[in-house]
């Protein structure tokens, strides 16, 4: 922020802090004389400067037959930047170019004639799209490159997820998205001509197994991609017509969950469940503050000493925090026994946590999950041990003690 406004026009600063002042309407609208004088000085301090070419010509008023030139605009350097990567993402249409940047269409097709841009050659064989009669092996995990379907497939924690644009075809080193562990989205500048493109899921069943290429990969069915039938049902309501049941976290399904005491004694609060659960169904999201592993290390020190634990690992940079900000299932308690699971699911570009029932559960019970403290996280990404609370670990011995005893 600091950085933008060093850049800021003096009088774009006025503006905005009478905008910013005028809280409720009582202070007077700025002039129409102070909009000419600020328009004015903002092209006579060039933020547009005009060039030398013209366009088109355009009919003036004096009738038909005469023309004037129309004066064309330098593209500032952020306009530049995005005209060159959505050359790329659209494949050349200025018409939507354009549209995105706000700008006319002529300044657009002047910056890619003088920038000499081309769309890159993406003639590659890819699978044919199941149809009635044609090839059924177009949603297959077997047409995709194994190495890197393997990877993904065994990645447990990656970094934030962000589009691919370059110029030459998907393959390592080259793309992000393959040297991250990622499947190639609709975001990314290939597309689906990317050979590390996901295309979804062709199920006939519940999109529940490891049988569905993206309950295999830890994504929802994408309408978008899957012939499943997925979001059909209304959202916010549990599933009852539709075929697919991977949709949850997209058309948030949860259940009814309330708050009481904890059934574990010096643990405060636990979540119940009002409705039963039956295996692998869906529970709640776990939502919260987004904030930097730096800052998680920083306010863990200041929870573990509370004996309180909120932190969740979203990606390799940022963790969720919902001390402060969070839901229901902040209070779900630790259990070496658990009768639900956390899983990360890849929704629509992004990552979230959700809850699932790994095993039946009776109606008005309480939910607990592994958290997980004495696993220690070792991979490429993130190095860091796990600590347990003391009540924790009174309760491990109390529960060792009584089944010794039995």
């Amino acid at each position: 922020m600091r950085r933008c406004c060093n850049l800021i026009h003096p009088l774009i600063l006025r503006t905005f802090a009478l905008v910013i002042s005028n809280k409720h309407g009582l202070q007077e609208k700025p002039s129409p004389t102070f909009q000419y004088e600020f328009a004015k000085a903002l092209e006579i301090d060039g933020t547009k400067t005009t060039s030398k070419i013209s366009s088109l010509s355009q009919p003036s008023e004096g009738g038909k037959g005469k023309s004037r030139p129309t004066t064309l605009f330098q593209l500032t350097e952020s306009q530049k930047i995005l005209c060159r990567r959505l050359y790329l993402i659209w494949d050349g249409d200025l018409t939507k170019i354009a549209a995105t940047i706000r700008v006319s269409l002529n300044e657009v097709s002047h910056f890619a004639q003088q920038e000499q841009l081309q769309v890159p050659s993406r003639d590659l064989p890819i699978p044919q799209r199941k149809k009635v009669g044609g090839p059924a092996n177009y949603y297959s995990a077997r047409n995709y490159n194994q190495i890197w379907y393997s990877q993904i497939e065994k990645a447990e924690i990656h970094p934030a997820f962000e589009p691919c644009v370059h110029e030459e075809p998907c393959w390592d080193g080259i793309c992000r998205c393959v040297d991250n562990h990622f499947f190639c989205t609709k975001a990314c500048a290939w597309s689906w001509k990317s050979p590390n493109f996901f295309r979804g899921c062709g199920c006939k069943g519940n999109c529940s197994s490891s049988s569905c290429t993206c309950f295999a990969t830890k994504r929802e069915c994408d309408p978008d991609l899957c012939s499943c039938q997925t979001c059909c049902d209304p959202p916010n309501k549990r599933i009852s017509n539709q075929q697919c049941h991977n949709d949850n976290l997209t058309m948030r399904r949860h259940t009814h969950l309330m708050l009481a005491p904890s059934s574990i004694k010096n643990a405060g609060w636990g979540c119940f469940s009002k409705y039963s659960l039956r295996k692998g169904e869906y529970i709640h999201e776990y939502v919260g503050e987004l904030i930097s592993q730096e800052e998680a290390d920083r306010r863990g020190q200041l929870y573990d000493q509370q004996n309180q634990s909120s932190l969740f690992n979203l990606n390799s940079e940022t963790v969720i925090d919902a001390n402060r900000k969070g839901n229901i299932t902040r209070f779900l308690n630790h259990s070496s026994n658990p009768n639900c699971e956390a899983r990360t699911m890849f929704v629509n570009g992004d990552y979230r946590i959700g809850f699932f029932a790994t095993k039946d559960i009776d109606a008005e019970n309480e939910l607990f999950f592994d958290y997980q403290y004495n696993k220690v996280m070792d991979n490429r990404f993130i190095i860091k041990t796990a600590n347990e609370a003391p009540w924790m670990k009174a309760g491990n011995e109390k529960a060792t003690a009584s089944t010794k005893k039995r």
